[in-house]
This record gives structure tokens, sequence and C-alpha cells, in this order.
């Protein structure tokens, strides 16, 4: 289990989804509760972009509830991101059919949210269905992500390995001389495997790889 805090912007959503994902094996192996719909819906978004390959659905309250069943049924799509009510509805009422058993991991975005109401039981009631393989991600752009003294989420946040990008993180020695190192960019080549070996090598060198007009390199 990881607690992971990094400032809103700076890429959390990107670094869950590429290490559950590259870890989930098979159909709903990934599960990502989002306390509101605006939320949810962009980190569909994000994982559609970045992963097109990786079969995604959003299920959110406030939409057709059948639809979304149906959805899940018959796409068995690897990555489910959806809000807390709508999440256990479809996990604990009626057919059932989002399968809670299988996954690899669940990640609990905005964290520092999810204790609350009205998110609370709900994000209790599917921590506590999880199966006991089952890795715990709880994402927050604070440096608090407090989770309250008694329940499932403060259970595992306890004892989930720390990792702050924050100011307050940085300030810290555990997570300070990663964070204060951490950089981000974007690689574009003719030969991107060849840059990627250079990269890998001997760093960023930025006068070698400078973009140039007409590359098309992924």
């Amino acid at each position: 289990d990881v607690l992971l805090a990094a400032p809103t912007g700076s890429g959390k959503t990107l670094a869950y989804l590429l290490q559950t994902l590259a870890d989930a094996d098979g159909p709903g192996g990934v599960l990502v509760v989002a306390p509101g719909r605006e939320l949810a819906v962009q980190i569909d978004r994000v994982a559609r972009r970045h992963f097109p390959d990786v079969s995604s659905t959003a299920v959110v309250g406030g939409a057709n509830r059948k639809r979304q069943a149906e959805a899940l049924r018959k796409a068995k799509p690897a990555l489910v991101v959806g809000t807390p009510g709508r999440l256990a509805e479809l996990a604990f009422e009626g057919s059932r059919p989002l399968k809670l058993g299988k996954l690899r991991w669940c990640v609990v975005d905005e964290c520092d949210h999810a204790p609350r109401p009205p998110f609370g039981e709900d994000v209790e009631a599917l921590l506590g269905a999880l199966p006991r393989s089952c890795g715990v991600v709880f994402a927050s752009a604070t440096g608090a992500a407090l989770l309250g003294d008694e329940g499932e989420a403060a259970r595992r946040a306890r004892a989930a390995l720390r990792v702050d990008a924050t100011a307050a993180g940085r300030a810290g020695v555990a997570s300070g001389a990663l964070a204060a190192k951490a950089r981000h960019g974007r690689l574009r080549a003719a030969r991107p495997r060849q840059a990627l070996h250079a990269l890998a090598t001997h760093g960023p060198q930025p006068p070698a790889f400078r973009e140039r007009r007409g590359d098309r390199g992924d």
C-alpha cells in the first residue's frame, strides 16, 4: 500500500495509473475511487488518452445505472473509475456487475476527502471487500491526507509507504531528496530507441535532446 501526496498538476494520476495498469492482469484489474463526478471523468479521460490500448469505463452517480452495469458486463474493462456511491451500488446490489474479487489495485484519489460524509461509508465498504492480495494507493494533493483514526482506510493508510512530494514533504528528510530532483519532460526523436538509450546512459543533455521540426517518434 502507498500513500502518495503531490501538488495538483504534478502527475499523480499518470504515476499511479502507469504502475497499477502495468501490474494488473486481465479485465477488472484496477479500480479508482474518486469522490466527485468531475474528477472521475477526468481520470477516465487521462487513462484513455495516455493508455489507448487499455479499456476504461467511468461509472458515476447521476448517470443511467443500468447502462453502466451493462457496460461493465459486456466490455469487462481493465480500469474502472467511479464515485463511491455508484461503485458501491454496482458492487453490492442486484446482479453485482462490478467484481471486486479479481482486483489487483484499488486507488482512492483525493483520499483526504474520501472518509468524510457522504463518501465515507461507501469507501469503507469497498475497501473492506477487496481481496487480501489487492494493493491500495491513497492519493492526495495535500500533505495532510488525514483519513481519520478508525476504519479500514485509516488502518491501511497508517501502514502504507508514504511518498510526499508536497512542499511539506520536500522539507522532510525522507522524501526531500527525491522530490527536489523530480523533473518532467517530453522526448520527441526520429530514433526513439536510440534516444531513450542515450538518455538512460548519459542523462538529459538539452542540446542532444532538443526538439527538431519533423521528428515524429513516440
